[in-house]
């Protein structure tokens, strides 16, 4: 298991503010919460008794509890442990996973070409503002729900600001075609420290896979560096009855290349939200 025990004082905090409370005896850290891109209003459980979790229909308790306590949510979220398996209406909303580091045997990619990557100058700062701004985008269409261009921008000028946040850019013959952008991230329930891998963009023009895993192979690099895990995630779609989610071919993909899951978050949703949209289908690019 990695870093999912809640740190010693998370529980005392937790009560402090009034969110520490028992689901048919069971332990639960749980409160309202907005999105701040979206809108959408949700009862975030950030902690479950993973025991509780195990048996069968605890799940559908907390649900039932969570609702009633905040009968005006969209839905609910749930963060759980690696390796738990909910039932409907429960489906994955993210899955976050570390990576320690590149391997003994990482070397560069040969088909890397002439790809050049190096911290973002400057100049390119309104390029990687664009590029966060898409990402936010995409992220909000994977769960059906439409972003204005210029909420997407205001949350991209917010992140550039974080101080210790870090961007790669990447380049072939001289022009940037991609971006890697990390953020210092301190986890608020088992106070591990991570280096975030916010978003990973290379434009659909260039060799995506390519240039990915050359952005993603510098950012394991700087990491082993620094000595912090390296932190993902995947946006699991919203995805109908029998339908497939591209995020857990993802994770599949990504278990395979050394990353490794740290918690998940799951939704239950009490209803559509007044703003969703058919999410139109998304381009072929793995996220981190």
């Amino acid at each position: 298991m990695t870093g999912t025990a809640p740190a010693p004082a998370y529980f005392d905090a937790a009560r402090d503010a009034g969110a520490l409370t028992r689901v048919a005896g069971a332990r639960c850290v749980m409160g309202a919460a907005t999105d701040s891109l979206n809108g959408e209003h949700s009862c975030l459980v950030e902690y479950a008794d993973p025991q509780a979790l195990a048996r069968s229909g605890w799940a559908a308790e907390l649900l039932a509890h969570a609702m009633r306590v905040h009968p005006t949510v969209h839905g609910v979220l749930l963060r759980t442990e690696p390796g738990v398996e909910l039932p409907a209406p429960w489906t994955r909303h993210l899955t976050y996973l570390r990576h320690d580091g590149p391997p003994e045997d990482h070397r560069t990619d040969p088909d890397a070409g002439d790809v050049t990557i190096a911290a973002a100058t400057t100049d390119q700062t309104a390029l990687v503002l664009g590029w966060l701004a898409d990402a936010f985008q995409a992220g909000a269409r994977d769960q059906g729900i439409d972003v204005g261009r210029d909420t997407a921008h205001d949350h991209a000028s917010q992140l550039l600001a974080v101080p210790g946040r870090h961007s790669l850019v990447a380049a072939t013959a001289g022009q940037p075609v991609g971006h890697a952008t990390m953020l210092p991230f301190t986890d608020d329930v088992t106070g591990t420290e991570y280096t975030e891998l916010f978003d990973v963009l290379v434009r659909p023009t260039a060799d995506v896979r390519t240039i990915t895993a050359a952005l993603v192979d510098a950012c394991l690099a700087h990491v082993a560096r620094t000595g912090l895990p390296l932190l993902g995630n995947v946006i699991h779609q919203r995805v109908t009855a029998g339908a497939s989610d591209r995020g857990d071919r993802v994770v599949a993909s990504l278990l395979k290349k050394g990353w490794r899951t740290e918690h998940c978050y799951w939704r239950a949703p009490a209803g559509p939200p007044a703003n969703a949209t058919t999410p139109p289908p998304p381009p072929d690019r793995e996220p981190t």
